[in-house]
């Protein structure tokens, strides 16, 4: 017998049992209903764990951008189906109570960040759990959210925040290369580069994808090239200073780069979004073949080849939402990406991401488009 047929009796001991079996954290979540801010809250907790001698749960942030967080909410209860055993919202955050099968419940939260647009998801759960699996795939199929791209700036710019309250160390960092391969390393305490040298260690055709840093005892943290980040131990205002709000400003340029890209009749064309790559990265044309390969075979993207040779023209389309876009590789550092007649923020994030989840990116920024001048001007130049 489904959830979805059992009584509202049943239904209602099943989310008791649940929540018994929480961990410490995700009981506060469930319990909360005062609109206190993240970082009272977040503390509060520690403060409260400490006091009953329970250790501290990690915290996973992911970062989304999403129009409204209720509608967001609404989509993944929806796409989550009987797994989402029950709802709970107070005025700041929204909180899902999840089972999947044969694993331990836990506590999804929907948390308002102090910008517009900007949603933070928490969860005790780690980036490595299962369960953790499952809620990136619910994401990739809702049209109510997207995930938001850190550059190489933003990782250093994060480090930098971070070194003001001591010296910094990354312990461990993941990259990826060009053709899928993945790179793990681990420094020991004693020799622990600097976050500028741990980029510098990674290879000019890869990408960095995690690190793992430290400052003394006073901030430990995970933080993923997809927007996301894990608290582990520290002060957790410095981390929500130097971090999450770091992370909220970078989701908040993203909002504005991707807005205001729908194509319209009679109406200049805005400039296109552009993804920096390493030099020479689509230096042959094998490489640009498998570039079309991996884009065509996500789900929910149509992808049709307009030219190919010299230029790659793309014309993709975006089947969640119906957004359109054209894709272009005109030089060989460089992805530019056109919003069509119909183009929402949320599927040029998507797309965008997809592109640089695919290929070594390390930024992504509007393009300075060189101006020709007007006819009148082009004749007085040719004399």
């Amino acid at each position: 017998m489904s959830r979805s047929t059992v009584s509202p009796s049943l239904a209602r001991r099943a989310e008791l049992l649940a929540v018994e079996q929480l961990p410490f954290f995700d009981r506060l979540l469930w319990d909360s209903d005062s609109p206190v801010g993240l970082v009272d809250f977040v503390m509060g907790g520690r403060r409260s764990a400490a006091h009953e001698s329970v250790a501290a749960d990690q915290l996973t942030f992911w970062t989304l951008l999403t129009p409204d967080s209720d509608a967001l909410t609404d989509r993944l209860v929806m796409v989550g189906g009987t797994s989402v055993l029950s709802r709970r919202t107070s005025s700041v955050s929204h909180a899902l109570l999840i089972e999947f099968p044969r694993t331990d419940p836990f506590v999804l939260a929907v948390w308002a960040a102090e910008t517009s647009g900007v949603v933070h998801l928490l969860s005790s759960v780690p980036v490595s759990d299962g369960r953790w699996k499952r809620v990136e795939r619910w994401i990739s199929n809702t049209t109510a959210g997207a995930k938001v791209f850190l550059s190489d700036g933003d990782f250093l710019r994060i480090g930098d925040r971070m070194a003001e309250f001591g010296v910094m160390g990354v312990s461990k960092l993941t990259a990826r290369s060009g053709d899928g391969s993945s790179l793990n390393r681990g420094f020991p305490s004693r020799r622990q580069p600097s976050l500028l040298e741990a980029v510098g260690m990674v290879d000019r055709n890869s990408q960095l994808r995690t690190v793992l840093m430290h400052v003394g005892d006073v901030l430990s943290i995970h933080l993923r090239r997809l927007a996301g980040a894990t608290f582990y131990s520290g002060d957790f205002s410095i981390f929500y200073d130097c971090v999450l709000r770091e992370i909220e400003a970078t989701a908040t340029r993203q909002r504005t780069l991707f807005s205001g890209r729908t194509r319209h009749v009679n109406v200049p064309i805005a400039p296109p979004v552009s993804i920096t790559l390493p030099d020479g990265f689509f230096g042959n044309r094998a490489q640009s073949g498998e570039f079309i390969g991996a884009l065509s075979s996500i789900s929910h993207l149509a992808v049709a080849t307009v030219h190919r040779n010299p230029y790659l023209h793309l014309a993709v389309s975006d089947y969640t939402d119906g957004s359109t876009f054209d894709v272009f590789v005109t030089s060989d550092d460089e992805v530019d990406v056109h919003g069509g007649f119909t183009s929402s923020v949320e599927g040029f994030a998507r797309l965008v991401t997809h592109i640089t989840d695919l290929l070594p990116a390390t930024d992504i920024r509007e393009k300075r488009l060189e101006s020709v001048g007007s006819l009148e001007e082009l004749v007085a130049l040719g004399g």
